[in-house]
């Protein structure tokens, strides 16, 4: 899922390719977005391949709140019921699951969480 973050135009405006595993890097170039798989489980369904709904945490951070919000909207236009294939796994469709703005006293960032359900087939 980091493809269609970095490959959409208007977050890539904000943010390149700084789009990160877990946690960013020291000294990182601001903003940027970290990513981490919350949970992920097959469900049931009727059909001949497996289903399976993988939560994935966006954090996006900058030191301006309206920068944090603009990439924050980048990302639910971006995963409002997407569906498509990506790295060639199939995506039936995302949900915009949870989302919480707040300020990192450590670090002196903004910071919005984004949590995106993603229904797909295969593992």
């Amino acid at each position: 899922m980091r493809s269609l973050v970095v490959g959409n135009g208007t977050i890539a405006g904000y943010v390149s390719t700084r789009v990160y595993p877990l946690v960013f890097p020291a000294q990182a170039t601001m903003p940027c977005i970290t990513y981490r798989i919350i949970s992920g489980a097959m469900v049931p369904h009727t059909g001949s391949e497996d289903v399976y709904i993988t939560r994935i945490q966006y954090d996006i951070w900058s030191e301006s709140y309206n920068t944090t919000n603009a990439v924050k909207d980048a990302l639910f236009d971006q995963f409002n019921q997407y569906s498509g294939t990506v790295s060639g796994q199939v995506i039936m469709d995302t949900l915009v699951d949870l989302n919480f703005d707040t300020f990192e006293k450590d670090t002196k960032l903004y910071r919005s969480v984004v949590d995106i359900r993603v229904r797909h087939s295969g593992a």
